[in-house]
């Protein structure tokens, strides 16, 4: 008896999956006048709170990006902001994702510029 039909079935490997993230971002707050260097510290990690090395993190200032930093063998990447005006300013950062991990965002915080020193007469 002969074929009379021949099922043909491809197998490809699933893609793979990709491992959530945690990014927080912190703000030295230590009260100090303008003009002012901001200092932030984003920390990536898994959800399993492992650190991830060499990934990108950008920081937003009021919904504008800023200078991306690349994360250490500690997942910590650090930005330093020069503001020399007042005022009330919202910082994010974002991990977009790769390949291997999820992308996530830290929780806006917000840092309020305090007021310019008066001069002493």
């Amino acid at each position: 008896m002969g074929r009379s039909s021949t099922l043909t079935i491809t197998l490809t490997t699933p893609p793979p999956v990709k491992v959530a993230t945690v990014l927080t971002l912190a703000i030295d707050t230590t009260t100090r006048y303008v003009p002012i260097d901001l200092h932030f510290t984003a920390t990536l990690k898994d959800i399993y709170g492992n650190p991830l090395n060499a990934k990108t993190i950008d920081l937003y200032e009021n919904e504008v990006k800023m200078i991306p930093k690349t994360t250490n063998s500690a997942g910590v990447a650090e930005f330093t902001i020069y503001r020399a005006v007042t005022g009330t300013f919202n910082y994010y950062a974002v991990f977009a994702g790769d390949a291997n991990y999820e992308g996530c965002e830290a929780e806006e915080s917000k840092a309020q510029q305090p007021p310019q020193e008066e001069e002493a007469w």
